[in-house]
């Protein structure tokens, strides 16, 4: 699960850990600094109770003042050897990627995870063209890292997604804006069993 800005945020999240989540991604644009790392205490702490791996996404001081297991990339963001001189090599480092290329340079950095995406049309990435599912597939098939298809992933489309042979999604507003996320939650992990 990777969280947007939501005034019952911790509630959300809360109720999709209940229903089976197992790793939190915390990313917000949108708050200022003060207000973005008392949210990510609380959801550290949170996540930390449940046995559920914490993420930062971009933040590095933001992982060092929640003690989160690790932190999420983008292509522009500080570079991998720097994050991992800074944070030791106890926490994970993910890596968002939108092509083969991305994907291969990852995985010989030595990223533990990668995101690849936006797959669909995604309103968290208005400005990222959709890669479709030619991208997933090949990443299935060249890379032994963990993958989390993400972007516009949503119950009525999760099949086409798993059909490439990715088996790990990364989903932000089909559960952060449901109407109840428990039970949207429960239907997302049911497909992925």
């Amino acid at each position: 699960l990777i969280t947007s800005p939501e005034k019952n945020l911790v509630q959300i999240v809360s109720l999709a850990i209940k229903a089976g989540i197992k790793m939190v991604q915390y990313r917000c644009k949108d708050l200022p600094d003060k207000e973005k790392i008392i949210e990510a205490k609380e959801l550290a702490t949170l996540c930390k109770k449940q046995n559920v791996l914490f993420i930062i996404n971009d933040r590095i001081d933001f992982l060092l003042a929640t003690d989160a297991d690790g932190i999420h990339l983008g292509q522009d963001d500080i570079p991998l050897e720097i994050a991992r001189n800074l944070i030791g090599t106890d926490r994970l480092i993910g890596k968002s990627t939108q092509d083969i290329n991305q994907i291969q340079k990852a995985a010989k950095d030595g990223i533990d995870y990668i995101g690849i995406g936006p797959v669909f049309p995604s309103k968290n990435k208005p400005l990222k063209k959709a890669i479709g599912l030619d991208v997933l597939i090949k990443a299935s098939r060249e890379t032994n890292l963990p993958c989390f298809a993400i972007g516009g992933i949503k119950i009525s489309n999760i099949d086409k997604v798993l059909t490439t042979g990715i088996k790990r999604i990364a989903i932000i507003d089909a559960i952060m804006k449901a109407t109840d996320p428990s039970l949207e939650t429960n239907k997302l992990l049911k497909k992925l069993l």
